[in-house]
């Protein structure tokens, strides 16, 4: 898996190794032996590697060359990054990161690399993120793959298996305005009880830190950052919200778990997803990505009240890794 054919001003023509690293200066930003940029802020939780601190250019709380990415290339996937919830392993040349984090021996990669348009960066960023994870004496495991990933680690002798679907609402139709569906009868029970919704901007959101961290018990400011926020709320308190991303691919929406996930109110999760529905048409979007953490019960009626389709993901690890 040499990726030094493709860029070999960067790469070179072998691997690198764990020895060759240096030790952290930085908690930041880290550069892994001029190879690629891995991982802000957590990379240092990934022993036995080190790494070198970054350049002065991306102090702060994000990198500036993710932000630009991000711009690039608008996703929900990129724009999760700008949170400070995930790792980002990065191409050096600024084309391109992953979203990373560690779990039991393994380096995860989450979601499709985000990549900037017409750069092809996405397998060299790959094969170097699998090299850096050997490296380190752990196992390269890829979550939450798109078909197309998929393929691209089958070629590269990765053992591939579906691991679920990811939900998207077509909010284009006349079904938005029927409020006899099943969806929407049951988010009355939430208005009945003196519940509305509201999407927040991003400072509208970070102002509102502390009453939507009640919800959510060390919520850090910076998982803020990037998104909108839908709050449910019921008076001045806020009862349950989710972040919202738009933007996605395909020109859709994408809405991030509910929080808290237990213990909401009788019709909370279905008054959140009709305000993230009807909120998506009003920003010309195509579609609403939904979270798989929905109650089932959720998920239920809202595919009885709208036009839902389920887009494939796949987890690809070594073959003969118990992939769970």
């Amino acid at each position: 898996m040499q990726s030094g054919a493709l860029i070999p001003k960067v790469l070179g023509s072998r691997r690198p190794k764990a020895a060759a690293l240096a030790p952290v200066t930085d908690q930041r930003m880290f550069f892994f032996s001029g190879v690629f940029t891995p991982i802000w802020p957590k990379f240092r939780s990934v022993s036995p590697l080190r790494v070198s601190g970054a350049p002065a250019e991306d102090a702060g709380p994000v990198p500036v060359t993710v932000r630009a990415i991000v711009a690039d290339s608008p996703t929900a996937d990129g724009w999760r990054a700008l949170s400070g919830e995930s790792s980002i392993f990065m191409d050096t040349l600024g084309r391109g990161f992953l979203r990373v984090r560690t779990h039991l021996g393994c380096l995860v990669a989450d979601g499709d690399p985000v990549i900037r348009p017409g750069t092809r960066a996405a397998q060299p960023l790959v094969e170097a993120f699998v090299d850096l994870s050997r490296a380190g004496g752990r196992i390269p495991v890829f979550r939450d793959a798109s078909p197309s990933m998929a393929h691209l680690y089958q070629r590269m002798g990765f053992a591939v298996r579906r691991a679920g679907e990811r939900a998207r609402v077509d909010v284009t139709g006349e079904e938005l305005e029927a409020e006899d569906s099943p969806l929407a009868r049951a988010a009355e029970l939430a208005r009945a009880g003196g519940l509305s919704t509201e999407v927040l901007s991003e400072s509208q959101a970070i102002a509102l830190h502390r009453r939507l961290a009640v919800r959510s018990p060390g919520l850090d400011v910076t998982s803020l950052h990037g998104c909108s926020v839908e709050a449910l709320r019921q008076g001045r308190r806020v009862r349950a919200w989710a972040r919202i991303w738009d933007g996605d691919v395909g020109g859709g929406v994408r809405l991030d778990r509910l929080r808290p996930a237990e213990d909401l109110p009788p019709g909370a999760a279905e008054a959140l997803l009709m305000g993230a529905v009807h909120w998506a048409r009003e920003q010309g979007a195509s579609s609403l990505v939904l979270p798989r953490s929905l109650p089932a019960a959720t998920t239920d009626r809202l595919k009885r009240s709208f036009p839902v389709r389920g887009e494939p993901r796949y987890l690809a690890a070594p073959p003969g890794w118990r992939m769970r």
